[in-house]
């Protein structure tokens, strides 16, 4: 594994002190994989290691048979490494299968469909208002009373609809 990760077998007597800042992480990260985890943590693994190692690490983790969680700003690093996305949102939690680009698609369709949502029922809201107004209009005390109720009635109906959701 030495090799996997770097150190041909004449650097491998080769005291840590005489180790670059790049070979030490290597070596530490070669390390906690020896000790075969169940589960991986990776807080911004990008970040701290070089291209080479990063992409041994990526490779490894591609036959990774436990759970590896990671936090990362690199998108195709998350490509590479994830099959499934928690994503948590305003304390909402929502899973995600796929890679990140595949979360990112749906994510975004699920916005727009919200915003749509969101559209649809101003409009219903102006509708209800209007024929609310018009029904006021004929100041009759039955028609007063009913544009109330209906607007009472949709008010509960959009509430309890909401609710379910």
């Amino acid at each position: 594994m030495l090799e996997r990760f770097l150190f041909p077998s004449g650097m491998q007597y080769t005291s840590i002190g005489r180790l670059s800042g790049g070979e030490r992480r290597r070596l530490y990260l070669l390390r906690i994989l020896m000790e075969a985890p169940n589960v991986i943590l990776l807080d911004e693994p990008t970040n701290d290691l070089d291209i080479q190692t990063l992409t041994i690490l990526e490779d490894y983790l591609d036959t990774f048979p436990g759970i590896v969680i990671a936090v990362s700003h690199d998108r195709y690093f998350l490509d590479r490494i994830v099959t499934k996305v928690i994503d948590i949102d305003n304390g909402k939690v929502s899973t995600f299968t796929g890679n990140y680009s595949a979360y990112s698609e749906k994510k975004a369709q699920l916005r727009r469909d919200a915003y749509q949502a969101y559209l649809n029922q101003q409009q219903e809201i102006r509708h209800q208002e209007e024929v609310i107004a018009k029904l006021k209009q004929f100041n009759r005390e039955k028609s007063i009373k009913r544009a109330e109720s209906g607007r009472k009635c949709w008010i509960r109906s959009r509430f309890w609809k909401s609710r379910q959701r």
